[in-house]
């Protein structure tokens, strides 16, 4: 990405943002989580979705807007790019084994206890996988194609090294000029600079951390977007919010009686 004059918020508008006319009585939005190499799932979900209700065809052509943090990121950008679900749940299959390597097993117990020891110390002071495969990966699908030359209007979080929230868009307001020209791959790149797994993404002297950071979920960033650029009744707005699968964090007796660091 070209590097900034200042930080991105100083463009911000200081009005109501001119809404365009929709044409159609419903809006119907996309939303992808983040998840690493579980966006699998979200991406197995669509390729369901398409063989069963849209004849093979590619879902993003059923969708208004899609926005999608991280590996949802990524899910949107290969979709607004004319790939079907499939095709980007290959990707996860065929590369994820390389982008996310699985570490040498020891065979003995004292020798698994030994390399989770060295894991989490080397984990406290460097990220944990090299980005090149991914790289390789998203080059080869999207190639040099940029934000401007797809079909679909896309929302895509990251967070910058000015510590601030950034969502990449497709030019679909007239408002929307600073990332028609930037590559699929950047942002897919920068959304997806997951803290301790990955290093911060750098484009000439800027440097982009995952959207997660702040937006895991960005079914909010879309509906805002949505209703600020097109006049549509928020009734009418239908979102489809695909996660990667949670589990439940309880809180432990030493957080809830001595809340300390340690607990």
């Amino acid at each position: 990405m070209a590097q900034p004059q200042s930080r991105r918020s100083q463009g911000t508008i200081f009005h109501r943002r001119d809404q365009l006319e929709w044409p159609a009585d419903d809006f119907r939005v996309l939303s992808i989580d983040g998840g690493g190499i579980k966006g699998i799932l979200p991406a197995a979900v669509l390729a369901e979705c398409e063989r069963r209700f849209l004849k093979g065809g590619s879902a993003a052509s059923y969708f208004d807007m899609i926005a999608g943090t991280s590996t949802g990121g990524i899910i949107a950008l290969g979709m607004a790019a004319g790939m079907r679900a499939e095709e980007v749940l290959e990707i996860y299959m065929r590369h994820g084994s390389e982008i996310f390597p699985r570490p040498w097993t020891p065979p003995t117990r004292i020798g698994r206890a030994m390399r989770s020891a060295y894991q989490f110390a080397r984990d406290l002071a460097v990220y944990r996988y090299n980005r090149e495969p991914l790289e390789r990966a998203l080059r080869d699908r999207f190639g040099n194609r940029t934000l401007g030359s797809v079909n679909v209007r896309l929302n895509i979080p990251a967070f910058d090294g000015f510590n601030e929230v950034n969502v990449l868009k497709t030019p679909h307001h007239p408002d929307f000029r600073l990332d028609w020209q930037e590559e699929l791959v950047t942002v897919a790149l920068a959304t997806s600079a997951a803290p301790t797994f990955f290093s911060t993404y750098r484009n000439g002297t800027r440097h982009f951390a995952d959207g997660g950071v702040w937006a895991n979920n960005p079914v909010m960033v879309v509906l805002v977007d949505a209703m600020s650029c097109f006049n549509v009744d928020r009734h009418k707005i239908d979102i489809l919010s695909l996660g990667c699968g949670d589990q439940d964090l309880r809180m432990t007796d030493g957080q809830i009686k001595r809340g300390g660091m340690f607990h």
